[in-house]
This record gives C-alpha cells, sequence and structure tokens, in this order.
C-alpha cells in the first residue's frame, strides 16, 4: 500500500541520516503490521 510504502521510504532516509550524522535518528513514521498472505499463496499463479 502507499502508507507501507512511505514508512520503507522513511526508513530508508533515516539509515541515510544516520550513517551521515554517526547520530541515531528517529523514524518519523509509522505503520499498521500487514495481514500476512495465505499460507497456500503462491507467488507464480496468475492473478489477471
Amino acid at each position: 500500500s502507499g502508507e507501507v510504502a512511505a514508512h520503507v521510504l522513511d526508513v530508508l532516509l533515516a539509515i541515510r541520516d544516520a550513517a551521515d550524522s554517526r547520530e541515531v535518528v528517529q523514524v518519523a513514521s509509522s505503520v499498521a503490521k500487514p495481514t500476512p498472505l495465505a499460507e497456500d499463496w503462491d507467488p507464480a499463479a496468475a492473478t489477471l
């Protein structure tokens, strides 16, 4: 989702900032834990 993508970007930017400053950087966003995939989910299965 867009919410997860925005959080991933925040994490990546925080990692970059922490590396640059050599200090701990807090991640500004959070996101709800997504629902797990079904056990029988097949990543190779056609979806269209």
